[in-house]
């Protein structure tokens, strides 16, 4: 019973990966994430960063996750804040 449980659940998540409900990047580590979000490579997330990948954050948690009020995420910024980010792309 396990076996068929265990192919049920598998089945079930290609079938949202691939009509796009669920995406792969769900199941990124955040370091991961954070790496494909930071288009430019200069190791800070922006609001527009975010936004251009599909992020559906609106701009008040984006400032309250900025702890330092500079207008970009570090790595400890998104990473102390990572749940408030789980709808990017």
């Amino acid at each position: 019973m396990r076996n068929i449980s265990k192919y049920i659940v598998a089945g079930l998540m290609a079938t949202l990966m691939t009509t796009g409900i669920l995406s792969a990047a769900a199941f990124a580590s955040p370091k991961t994430r954070f790496a494909s979000l930071d288009i430019n490579q200069d190791h800070v997330l922006t609001y527009d960063e975010l936004t251009a990948h599909g992020c559906k954050v609106k701009h008040s948690i984006f400032n309250y996750a900025d702890e330092n009020s500079d207008g970009k995420l570090t790595h400890y910024e998104y990473n102390s804040n990572y749940t408030l980010f789980t709808r990017c792309k």
